[in-house]
C-alpha cells in the first residue's frame, strides 16, 4: 500500500480508508489509496459513499453495479472497468455475461424491469447526451429517463453518474499509479475481464466523388435498435463502439437477432 508520512501522518490511520477497508471485505481499491495519498479522499469520500454505497434511491445491487460498469467502460483507463466488473463478478455473473452485458448495454435478467433499466443504462453511459444528436434530441432522451424513474431513482442515478465521472477523471489523471497491474485485488481477474476492441469494418466500398474515387469502410447496423455488428457477427450497442467507428464510415443496414425476434413475435400475435 502507498503511504504518506510527514505532517499529514500515516495514511493507514485514515478513518476513510478504515471504513473503505471494512466495506470492501478487508481490501482497499487502489484508487482510494492514491486519493488518500493526494490528500483528497477525506473531502470526496462522503460524496462517493452517499452515491455508491449508502444511497437508498437505487437498492438493487445489479442495477447500481450495472450503471457503474457501463460508465466505467467509457473511461480511458482500463482500471475503472475492471474495478466495477469485478464487483459484478463477485455478484455471481460470469466473465462472458459481463462482457455481453457491456457490449449490449443491457442489464442481467435477474433485474426486475430489465428493459426499463437497459434504457436507463444507455442514458447513463452518455450521461444524458445523444450521439451526434441535437439539443432537442437530448432533451427528449432526458424526458424519457424522467418518465421511467421515480424521484429517488433519478436522484441516485444522477449522483452515481457525477461521482463515477469524478473517479474516472481522477484515475485518468493519475493513470501511471492507478493501473490494474498495480492493484493486487485485480491481478488475477484483469486478464479475463478486459474488453477486447471489436473489428467493426465489414468491408470497404469504393465511392465516386468529384475529386476521384475513395474507399469508405462499410459497417453493419441494425435498422431498428442501431446496434453495430462486428466482423465476427456479434452485436454491440452503438454507444459503446461510437468512438471506434471511422468518421467516414457508410452503413449496411440489417436486423439484429433480438429485433428480428420482436418482429416475428409481433407478426405471430397479429
Amino acid at each position: 500500500m502507498l503511504t504518506l508520512l510527514g505532517k499529514w501522518g500515516n495514511m493507514e490511520n485514515s478513518k476513510e480508508l478504515a471504513e473503505i477497508k471494512e466495506r470492501y471485505n478487508g481490501v482497499i481499491p487502489l484508487v482510494y489509496t492514491v486519493m488518500a495519498e493526494k490528500q483528497v479522499l477525506s473531502e470526496y469520500w462522503p460524496i462517493i459513499q452517499d452515491a455508491m454505497i449508502v444511497d437508498a434511491g437505487i437498492q438493487n445491487p445489479f442495477v447500481k453495479q450495472g450503471i457503474m460498469v457501463a460508465l466505467s467502460s467509457a473511461c480511458g483507463n482500463n482500471y475503472c472497468f475492471i474495478a466495477h466488473a469485478y464487483q459484478l463478478y463477485n455478484l455471481g455473473l460470469s466473465v462472458e455475461t459481463i462482457k455481453e452485458l457491456v457490449n449490449q448495454l443491457r442489464f442481467p435478467l435477474q433485474v426486475d424491469e430489465c428493459e426499463k433499466w437497459s434504457l436507463v443504462l444507455k442514458w447513463a453511459f452518455l450521461f444524458g447526451r445523444t450521439p451526434g444528436g441535437t439539443v432537442d434530441a437530448t432533451d427528449d432522451s432526458h424526458q424519457v429517463i424522467c418518465d421511467l424513474l421515480d424521484n429517488n431513482e433519478y436522484r441516485a442515478l444522477y449522483k452515481i453518474c457525477v461521482v463515477n465521472d469524478m473517479l474516472n477523471r481522477f484515475t485518468e489523471f493519475y493513470h501511471q499509479q492507478i493501473q490494474v497491474e498495480n492493484d493486487e485485488r485485480f491481478i488475477d481477474a484483469s486478464a479475463k475481464l478486459k474488453l477486447p476492441i471489436p473489428e467493426l469494418t465489414k468491408y470497404y466500398e469504393t465511392i465516386s466523388q468529384s475529386d476521384g474515387e475513395t474507399e469508405k469502410p462499410v459497417v453493419a447496423i441494425c435498422s431498428s435498435c442501431k446496434n453495430i455488428r462486428d466482423v465476427e457477427g456479434k452485436w454491440h450497442a452503438l454507444e459503446t463502439v461510437l468512438a471506434s467507428l471511422d468518421r467516414n464510415s457508410t452503413f449496411s443496414h440489417g436486423v439484429c437477432p433480438r429485433c428480428y425476434k420482436k418482429v416475428v413475435e409481433l407478426i405471430d400475435a397479429v
